[in-house]
C-alpha cells in the first residue's frame, strides 16, 4: 500500500477575519491572510515528510486555493495545475452572480500567474464547471474529478487544494465510516491505494496546524513564507463554509 493522494482545505481565508478592517476587492475570491500562507507551508512540510515519489499540485481556481497550492508548490519545487473541478460549492444563495469568469487569476498578468502563483499556463482543467449547483451536482463533481486526477496520474501522489466540501465530499465517498462535521484550515485526508483500492489513513487532520504559532514562522525554511507584510494581495485591476 501507498500514499496516492492529500486533500487539503485551502489556509485562513482574509475575510474570516479581515473584513471589517481591509476592504476585499472580489468579496467572492478573498486572498489568504499571513497566516494561512504560514498554514499552507507548514501543512507543505508535513505531507514532504510522508510522501515519497514525483508529487503533482492541482487547486481550485479560487485565490485562497490557488495561493496556499502556490506555497505548497514551492516546497515541492513543482507547478500548480489549476483544476476547475475542485472550484467552491457554487450554491445560488453564496453566489447570487455566476463567479467562474470574475476570479481573480483571469485578471492578473500571466507573468504573475507564473511568478507568484506557480501557475501550470499549459495545463488545461480536465473537468468542467456548473452554476448555480445544488448539494448533488456539488458532490458528484468533486468525486468525479478526483477519480480523473487519479486516472491521470497513477504513478505520482496527487495534491488537491480545494474547499472544505471538497475534502468532505471526497472523503466520504471513498470510505462510507467517514463523517466530517468540521473542517479546520489545511485540514489533510490522506489517501492510500493498494492496486485499485482506496483507504483513508486520516480525515480532516489538521494537527500540524493546531500548534502552530507566531514563533513558529522562526523555524520556517528562509524565503518559503511570506511575512505578514508580503501577504499576496493579486489585483491588477453558514453550513460548511468553504
Amino acid at each position: 500500500m501507498s500514499i496516492t493522494a492529500f486533500i487539503v482545505r485551502h489556509g485562513e481565508r482574509a475575510d474570516d477575519v479581515m473584513l471589517a478592517a481591509t476592504p476585499i476587492e472580489r468579496v467572492h475570491d478573498p486572498h489568504l491572510t499571513a497566516k494561512g500562507i504560514r498554514q499552507a507551508h507548514v501543512s507543505a512540510l508535513r505531507m514532504k515528510s510522508e510522501a515519497s515519489g514525483p508529487v503533482v499540485v492541482f487547486s481550485s481556481p479560487f485565490l485562497r486555493c490557488v495561493q496556499t497550492a502556490a506555497e505548497i508548490a514551492r516546497v515541492f519545487d513543482c507547478k500548480v495545475k489549476v483544476e476547475k473541478g475542485l472550484s467552491e460549492f457554487l450554491l445560488e444563495s453564496w453566489f447570487p452572480e455566476d463567479p467562474r469568469s470574475n476570479l481573480t487569476i483571469h485578471a492578473v498578468s500571466e507573468e504573475a500567474q507564473v511568478q507568484d502563483l506557480r501557475i501550470d499556463l499549459d495545463y488545461s482543467s480536465r473537468c468542467e464547471l456548473s452554476y448555480p449547483e445544488d448539494i448533488t451536482a456539488m458532490t458528484d463533481r468533486y468525486i468525479h474529478t478526483f477519480s480523473t486526477l487519479l486516472e491521470m496520474h497513477p504513478n505520482d501522489v496527487i495534491i488537491a487544494v480545494t474547499h472544505g466540501y471538497g475534502v468532505q465530499s471526497i472523503s466520504e465517498h471513498i470510505d462510507e465510516d467517514t463523517f466530517i462535521t468540521e473542517l479546520d484550515y489545511c485540514g489533510l485526508t490522506r489517501i492510500s491505494r493498494d492496486q485499485s483500492v482506496l483507504t483513508i489513513d486520516y480525515a480532516a487532520d489538521a494537527s500540524h496546524i493546531e500548534t502552530l504559532t507566531e514563533s513558529d514562522t522562526q523555524s520556517l525554511q528562509k524565503g518559503e513564507h511570506t511575512t505578514d507584510e508580503e501577504v499576496p494581495q493579486i489585483s491588477d485591476t453558514e453550513p460548511l463554509v468553504s
